[in-house]
Order: structure tokens, then C-alpha cells, then sequence
């Protein structure tokens, strides 16, 4: 009789704590979705942030050779000498505006090897786990804890926003640098007024000079030319170390409820019983 009464108080305990591996499953999947969801969204407001600041510093490049075309084209109407003067005779830009378009492009790159594919063996180690704790003895005592923050694919989205301050800083570097140049532009032609009215030497000299000293400010872009890399560079390795981190977190702890399940599992007459520690 007391036999019987234990045998039936064991099934009524089995019975309610049984684990609902379908909703546990569902919910996973769901908190892998969501992580997933984070981190695109931060890679494509990386992405958009970077298309941005490429287009910002590129037009910076562009607005120099305009400044310099329409100073120019003012001092044509003042001056006969200058009437065959023009952009096409300085220096081209476009090599920069090409450059930085190609850092842009191998950063998006890289930051799809250093993030984005890291980022699926964070999920696969996740799903693998959520496996072990199904085929285990007392794995359903901690299988909800696969779903908490700390054990998100989604903390990899802090990888890629951090990268964003970095491409303003570019686009700023660029700015900056060609404000001296449209100042350096307006200096130069403003020595016009240096000559004399009737000095045709001083004038013809001016004009003369006037291409090379012009060349010389646009040569001054080439001073760019290890920007874009001097931001890019330490973004690639800050990234892997970001990630680096976040996985050995995220492994930890993973490892921690695996650690967990072996500790519940408690000797009980001839077989075991699981209790969550």
C-alpha cells in the first residue's frame, strides 16, 4: 500500500514538472530571431551611415574644384588675362573620390567577415546546445535559460554601431581640410589685387603663377590619401576583438548551463532524480 501511494506521488511530480520541449523550442527559435533582427538592423544603419559619409566627403571633394571654377569664372569678367583659364588645365580629383568609395566598399566587406559571419556560429552554437539539453538527463531543468540576454546573437550589434562615429570622423577630416583648401583658393586670387592698375608685368606674372598655385592647393588633397584607412584599419580590429569578446561570453555561458545540467542530476534508489541547484 505505501508502495503503491509512492509510485503515485511520483507520477503526479513527473506529470508537473513535465518541460514543453515544442514551446521551449518555439521560444528559442523566436529569441534567435529577435537577435538576428538587432543585428541587421545595426548593419544596415552601419551601412547607411557609411553610404552617407562616403557621398559627404566625396561632394567636399567636389565643391572645392566648383569654388575654385567659379572664382575663376569671376575673375574672367574682370580680367581679359584670365580669359583662358580653367579647372581643366589643374590636377583631376576624382582619384580620391574613387578611393574613398573603394575603403567603403572593403570595410562593408570586412565587416561582413569580422560580424556578420561570426554572427551564424553564435546561432549554431546556440541550436547545438538547445540539442545537448534535449538528449540529457535533467536538461529540461535549465533549457529556459538558453533564452536570456547574455546568450544573444544580437549582442554582436554593439559591434557595429561603435563603428559609426568613426566614418563622421572621415567625412570631418575631409571637411575640414578642404575649407583650408577654399580658403587657400580665395587667398591666392585675392593677390590679383597686389598689381597696379597699369602693371601689365605684375598681372601677366599673376596669371602666369596663378595655374601652379592653384595646382599646388589641389595637390594638398593627396595629404588625404591615409585617411580613409588611417579609420578603417583600427574599425577591422576593434570588430574582431568586439566580436572575440561577446562569443567567449556567449560560450561561457552556455558551457555554465551544460555545467548545470551534469551538477542537477542526483542519486535517487537505483537510478537518479534532477534538482535545479
Amino acid at each position: 500500500m505505501i508502495t503503491h501511494s509512492v509510485a503515485i506521488l511520483l507520477v503526479s511530480v513527473s506529470i508537473s514538472v513535465a518541460f514543453d520541449w515544442y514551446s521551449f523550442t518555439e521560444q528559442n527559435y523566436a529569441a534567435i530571431q529577435s537577435g538576428l533582427a538587432h543585428l541587421n538592423e545595426a548593419a544596415r544603419g552601419m551601412n547607411t551611415s557609411m553610404v552617407e559619409n562616403q557621398q559627404i566627403s566625396q561632394n567636399a571633394i567636389r565643391e572645392l574644384v566648383v569654388h575654385i571654377n567659379q572664382s575663376l569664372i569671376s575673375l574672367q569678367r574682370i580680367y581679359p588675362e584670365a580669359a583662358n583659364l580653367s579647372t581643366d588645365q589643374l590636377p583631376t580629383t576624382t582619384w580620391y573620390t574613387g578611393y574613398v568609395e573603394s575603403v567603403t566598399d572593403q570595410f562593408r566587406q570586412a565587416s561582413t567577415n569580422n560580424v556578420m559571419m561570426p554572427a551564424q556560429g553564435v546561432v549554431r552554437n546556440i541550436l547545438n546546445a538547445m540539442d545537448d539539453l534535449y538528449h540529457q538527463d535533467c536538461g529540461e531543468k535549465y533549457a529556459a535559460d538558453l533564452i536570456q540576454p547574455r546568450i544573444s546573437v544580437g549582442r554582436l550589434r554593439d559591434c557595429l554601431t561603435t563603428n559609426i562615429p568613426f566614418f563622421q570622423g572621415l567625412t570631418e577630416t575631409t571637411q575640414l581640410l578642404m575649407r583650408y583648401s577654399m580658403t587657400a583658393v580665395d587667398a591666392t586670387i585675392a593677390q590679383v589685387q597686389l598689381c597696379s592698375p597699369n602693371s601689365r608685368s605684375c598681372f601677366a606674372k599673376f596669371f602666369t603663377d596663378l595655374p601652379r598655385m592653384l595646382s599646388n592647393i589641389i595637390n594638398n588633397i593627396i595629404n588625404l590619401n591615409g585617411v580613409p584607412n588611417a579609420f578603417s584599419q583600427p574599425a577591422n580590429e576593434r570588430n574582431q576583438e568586439c566580436v572575440s569578446l561577446i562569443t567567449n561570453d556567449i560560450d561561457e555561458a552556455i558551457q555554465d548551463i551544460k555545467a548545470n545540467v551534469s551538477a542537477a542530476k542526483r542519486p535517487f534508489f537505483t537510478g537518479f532524480t534532477c534538482v535545479r541547484n
